[in-house]
């Protein structure tokens, strides 16, 4: 690429390559020219034929830039795109959403002014099978800012007009930031992280908003850079909503966990993210699924707080003003094993 790219695009995956392969070819009938913009996509340790799906792009398109990395962590391949990035604008998307046609050159004409920081469009649910009633129950109606969002999914209809909106509105599946955001934030903090290392999740792209809100920086909704966001049929279960409100309670938890300064403040709490976890057990056996996933997220909550308590490691990977290059201690130590 040369000195004309305007736009990196970045895509962390794992072991999702048929997705990633419908991502690429989204990004091929893109109306922005392939001369302006770069695809990194950063594989965080895929078993799968992932890097074969970038070769065969790479065969028809010389722009994709295939890099391995399998330190764990979600924040590994979104602070490794910023360090290998070429352009000032950085799009970062999933490997499983659908682009518009007009995505890309929606995000480069609307960061023509220089007020604005954070671009995002609609993330419309495509649905690889017939969703279940109880989908529907999970749709959260904003009336304040006049969107609809569907959280578990990453899914947000905000309208089909250009117009000013919260950051927060602006999710990490399709997020086009000014690379000097993320120099002056220091990267994203921790996201994404296998199972066994829940312990060290954080709070992701939320981080980066709630700074551009604070800061009253400027973020803009524009229908043209909207994406498809790929629901498969293995998520539209109890299960899969359990898992991740699991997974969002630790992130709360993350993030209040940052704030902590003293023992007092922590058992403080610690009881109260208890007694929460208790009241909301309690209204499980209706079986609604606004109640299981708020059960499931105050359990969350409460695991990470009990870690930051007990484990040291968590402590200081928690209390990091810096995440940009950061490894969790047990990949280290793994590597020292073998």
């Amino acid at each position: 690429m040369g000195t004309d790219t305007k736009i990196s695009v970045i895509i962390p995956t794992l072991n999702r390559a048929e997705l990633l392969k419908q991502t690429l070819e989204s990004i091929a009938r893109q109306t922005l020219s392939e001369e302006l913009f770069e695809i990194i996509v950063i594989d965080n340790g895929s078993s799968d034929h992932t890097k074969n799906v970038c070769m065969m792009y790479q065969r028809k398109h010389n722009n994709l830039i295939y890099i391995y990395d399998d330190r764990p962590g979600l924040h590994i391949g979104r602070n490794r795109g910023y360090l290998e990035s070429k352009a000032d604008i950085l799009v970062y998307a999933d490997d499983d959403i659908i682009a518009l046609p007009t995505w890309l050159e929606a995000i480069c004409l609307g960061f023509e002014d220089e007020e604005t920081v954070l671009i995002g469009g609609n993330n419309y649910p495509w649905f690889e099978v017939r969703p279940p009633k109880w989908v529907k129950d999970l749709w959260i109606y904003d009336r304040k800012e006049k969107l609809k969002r569907l959280g578990i999914y990453s899914a947000i209809i905000i309208g089909d007009k250009v117009r000013r909106i919260d950051a927060g509105a602006i999710f990490g599946c399709n997020f086009a930031i000014r690379k000097r955001v993320l120099c002056e934030i220091r990267g994203f903090h921790p996201d994404g992280m296998p199972d066994n290392l829940l312990r060290y999740r954080g709070d992701g792209e939320s981080y980066v908003t709630t700074y551009i809100k604070k800061k009253r920086w400027k973020a803009m909704f524009y229908p043209a850079a909207s994406v498809k966001h790929v629901v498969t049929k293995e998520r539209l279960t109890f299960n899969y909503v359990k898992k991740v409100s699991y997974r969002s309670g630790i992130s709360y938890g993350y993030e209040k966990m940052r704030s902590i300064e003293s023992k007092e403040e922590y058992i403080k709490v610690l009881k109260n993210v208890a007694l929460n976890c208790l009241k909301s057990r309690y209204k499980l056996e209706r079986q609604n699924i606004n109640d299981i996933k708020n059960f499931y997220i105050n359990k969350g909550m409460l695991y990470l707080t009990l870690q930051f308590g007990l484990n040291n490691k968590v402590r200081q990977w928690i209390k990091r003003d810096n995440y940009i290059d950061a490894t969790i201690p047990e990949y280290y130590e793994k590597r020292k094993a073998i």
